[in-house]
């Protein structure tokens, strides 16, 4: 994990370095995206939440790198809200018109049900 921390810590000099020029930072994100995206995965989810945190700049900064590995921001029944709720706002960063998320039925379900009257709050407030 050391390695892979120092290894972090150089490619964020390299992007801040290349940061105005486009093509070079965009080559970057494409060589970090691969370990970034496996770590995720694997390990603790306090782990998984500090690499999606750097992972969500990435996204925001150049979401069309991130939209053909959607799957990886995916969320897992078993994972922390925390991780959750960062997976889902990078997946609303990378969604387009793409095929991958625009056959999705669950989430036009889930957009239903939010824009429904009832009232989520005082459910929340009931159950605690």
């Amino acid at each position: 994990m050391p390695m892979v921390l120092l290894s972090w810590q150089q490619s964020k000099v390299f992007l801040q370095l290349t940061l105005s020029i486009n093509s070079v930072s965009h080559a970057v994100y494409e060589r970090i995206k691969s370990p970034l995206l496996t770590l995720v995965s694997s390990g603790s989810p306090e782990q998984s939440y500090a690499i999606l945190s750097h992972l969500h700049l990435l996204v925001v900064r150049a979401p069309f790198i991130f939209a053909s590995d959607y799957n990886h921001f995916c969320c897992q029944y078993n994972e922390p809200l925390y991780v959750k709720k960062l997976k889902l706002e990078m997946l609303t960063a990378i969604a387009n018109e793409s095929k991958h998320l625009r056959n999705w039925e669950s989430i036009r379900a889930v957009g239903k049900i939010a824009l429904q009257q009832y009232d989520v709050n005082a459910i929340a407030l009931q159950q605690y």
